[in-house]
């Protein structure tokens, strides 16, 4: 199925979700929305190794102290399966799909990441466990919609430098609430944390990337990090 140029309604009553041209990085993504027209970039080899950067995260609280966290986090959140109701919490702006593909693997092997609705208005040097920056939607197949899924953390590196800068300030940033340490992601230019509570994720809660959420169908590669159908 070839998905259209504009995210499609998530459902019957929701309203349509426009999805915007990417480019490398979520920072340049969201300047890629507001002037329009981002270049893709054709996928590279296919390869089958992924980075050993994207394993499940170790928060720093013990496994009860996560489950309540989490659960706040539902509690938070729960009303967002209704599309009107992320929009009035102020999740606007589609940023594009992603997979892991940005890591170099090919299709045959790469897991998914979603479609991706951005809070503008959280896009800073922190992160909070309640606060998610990014919405992530899953495709249903059989429906054809998107679905909630989970939610990405992301602090761009032009408010808290990477690993490389000379001005990085010596450890990552941590997600308030959870303690855990986000990673540098390069395909995305910043730092990620992903969490799944609403799709159960066979990998791990705090994984990147979900086998169970389709691939983009729109290129991607190292070079492109976010993508339009």
């Amino acid at each position: 199925m070839s998905l259209p140029g504009r995210y499609f309604q998530m459902h019957d009553s929701g309203p349509a979700m426009l999805a915007a041209p990417g480019r490398r990085g979520l920072a340049v993504a969201f300047a890629c929305l507001l002037i329009g027209g981002c270049e893709r970039i054709p996928s590279g080899p296919a390869q089958v190794t992924r980075h050993e950067g994207h394993g499940e995260m170790a928060a720093s609280l013990s496994p009860p102290e996560i489950a309540q966290s989490l659960n706040a986090l539902r509690s938070r959140t729960a009303s967002w399966h209704n599309p009107d109701k992320a929009a009035a919490a102020g999740y606007t702006l589609p940023v594009g799909c992603t997979d892991e593909r940005t890591e170099g693997l090919s299709e045959l092997v790469a897991r998914g990441m979603g479609f991706h609705t951005l809070k503008p208005a959280l896009i800073d040097g922190e992160t909070r466990l309640l606060d998610p920056e990014l919405i992530v939607y899953a495709l249903e197949p059989a429906s054809g919609k998107l679905k909630l899924a989970g939610f990405d953390y992301f602090i761009p590196g032009a408010f808290y430098p990477g690993p490389a800068s000379v001005d990085y300030p010596g450890q990552p940033p941590v997600l308030e609430g959870l303690g855990t340490p986000l990673m540098w992601n390069e395909a995305h230019a910043g730092w990620v944390a992903h969490i799944w509570p609403w799709l159960h994720n066979p990998d791990g809660m705090f994984d990147n990337f979900h086998p169970n959420v389709a691939i983009c169908e729109c290129e991607i590669s190292p070079t492109t990090a976010l993508c339009t159908p």
